[in-house]
């Protein structure tokens, strides 16, 4: 995995831990909450940092799928660099 990809798979973390904390913080919340307002505020940042773990899981799946990409053309040349010295070694002998 490239630092990339796992500072991203560490900010995915947090923001999970961010929507748990949320999560427990508005089920404590939302039998005491008296206006719609404060339960509509404490929705919207649940909400919000569910677009934002979503967000940040599609920015990991794009950087492995760049890097599975990338990896694939390697193998390519790896395979092409393969047959060349097969070929050469048949002209040795």
């Amino acid at each position: 995995m490239t630092n990339e990809a796992l500072q991203a798979v560490e900010r995915i973390n947090e923001l999970l831990d961010e929507v748990e904390r949320l999560r427990q913080e508005w089920k404590r919340s939302r039998e005491i909450i008296e206006s719609a307002r404060q339960m509509r505020t404490a929705a919207d940042g649940y909400i919000s940092a569910l677009e934002d773990a979503n967000k940040a899981l599609a920015e990991y799946v794009n950087g492995a799928q760049e890097e599975m990409q990338r990896l694939q053309k390697v193998n390519k040349e790896i395979a092409r660099a393969a047959e060349v010295m097969a070929q050469i070694s048949k002209t040795l002998e």
